[in-house]
């Protein structure tokens, strides 16, 4: 299972044997859990040919023909538009989850608290020069109004 995506590595057999056996004995909740991952970074860095670069990467669209039976060298990268949520939106959300009471000031001191316009952070993005937000940010948005239901509820529809 996992030595799958692992480059080949000039081990020897009985270390090879012991990673493959350790990895193989992980539950797939430990081998999928982040902590346990291993991150790429990758830069946009631009050589005059391939041999120049200390690995070439070629990224394919889901289409092409061998994009089913893909070697270990190459990945799948599937396009695909963010959705992307104003706070008009996000606020009809709220209020739909029984929010009623969240309005743009407790959105606006929210951002501003967890400095969700940080760009670093992904929350959203600038276009045009309107701000619009995406899905983690309406997750966290959620977070913020369970844990603060008394704010942004009316009891006396609950009652």
């Amino acid at each position: 299972m996992a030595s799958a995506g692992r480059e080949e590595v000039n081990l020897p057999e009985n270390v090879q044997k012991y990673v493959n056996n350790f990895d193989n004995s992980l539950p797939g909740e430990d081998f999928e859990h982040p902590h346990f991952a291993y991150r790429l970074n990758f830069e946009r860095r631009i050589v005059n040919n391939p041999g120049k670069a200390d690995k070439v990467i070629e990224f394919i669209g889901p289409e092409a023909e061998f994009a089913d039976n893909i070697s270990k060298e190459y990945w799948v990268v599937k396009d695909r538009e963010r959705p992307k949520y104003r706070f008009k939106r996000i606020k009809a959300m709220m209020h739909a989850e029984g929010f009623v009471k969240f309005n743009q000031r407790h959105h606006t001191n929210l951002w501003k608290e967890m400095d969700a316009k940080n760009p670093a952070k992904g929350y959203g993005v600038l276009l045009e020069n309107d701000w619009y937000w995406y899905e983690p940010w309406v997750a966290e948005v959620r977070k913020h109004c369970v844990a603060n239901r008394n704010l942004y509820t009316d009891l006396r529809e609950t009652q």
